[in-house]
């Protein structure tokens, strides 16, 4: 290695830009043992990798724990499912039906932990038509993120 730089002369660490010119030109004193500099980069990857896995496992609680609470948004997606598994057990070809985006839906939470979903499904009748159905079902929460559907009405365009 080059001596010009006060920090080279006897530790190895300190690379000048002399250093780094000869070894891209090929008149490098020293040979870059590149195994050993691909093992070292693979060993420190691994262990970022696994610290940031253990650090976004810190904030999720164990499977056991997790609280009976569940957020009104989570609420409103079951009521929705529920509802649209109503739906699917009245239509007349259930197979061919394909329901509205969720993110059209309206949901509503209502007294008493009822929750009435506003939505549609493409469908085909009795003749093999496909036609579009809206529909109206309310849902109510009996507990633990469970769901029974109250009513369903539709109305066909």
């Amino acid at each position: 290695m080059n001596n010009n730089n006060e920090n080279s002369s006897s530790d190895p660490a300190y690379l000048t830009a002399d250093d780094i010119n000869q070894a891209h030109s090929g008149g490098a004193k020293e040979a870059i043992n590149w195994p050993a500099l691909s093992a070292m980069v693979l060993v420190i990857a691994a262990l970022m990798a696994g610290g940031v896995a253990l650090l976004g496992n810190l904030d999720q609680a164990p499977d056991d724990s997790i609280p009976e609470q569940v957020s009104d948004a989570r609420l409103k997606a079951r009521a929705y499912l529920a509802i649209k598994d109503a739906v699917l057990n009245r239509l007349k070809a259930p197979a061919t039906a394909n329901f509205g985006p969720y993110s059209d839906a309206s949901l509503a939470r209502v007294a008493d932990g009822r929750y009435v979903v506003a939505s549609y499904v493409d469908s085909q009748n009795t003749f093999g038509a496909n036609i579009r159905t809206r529909f109206v079902g309310t849902a109510r929460d009996i507990g633990g993120g469970e769901f029974v559907v109250d009513d369903i009405a539709f109305e066909q365009r």
